[in-house]
């Protein structure tokens, strides 16, 4: 699933990405102002970043604890500020909102 979120959103499939977040109070899937804004706001963040080191990117590591995880990336550089978090709600795994934050 993490990898799917990369690929959409370094391809620009901000939509497609949109779908695999998680909303902030991780009840589900994001609500319909948050799913309006979502794409607007991957777009703007991808601006800030190196889409061809984004598109080449994939997962090394995943640490599961609970229903939380950390994805941990291979081609995004060795610091822990390029990991994502996970959140797994109703048995469906999101990238957890405050990764962007």
């Amino acid at each position: 699933m993490a990898q799917s979120f990369m690929d959409s959103w370094s391809t620009g499939d901000h939509q497609q990405a949109c779908t695999l977040v998680a909303a902030e109070d991780e009840s589900g899937g994001l609500d319909a102002t948050e799913q309006a804004q979502c794409p607007q706001m991957l777009g703007w963040l991808l601006g800030m970043n190196d889409p061809a080191r984004l598109k080449a990117a994939t997962v090394r590591q995943s640490t599961v604890n609970g229903n939380h995880a950390t994805v941990a990336w291979s081609g995004l550089g060795s610091g822990s500020e390029d990991d994502f978090t996970m959140v797994r709600i109703k048995g469906r795994w999101s990238v957890d909102s405050d990764t962007f934050n």
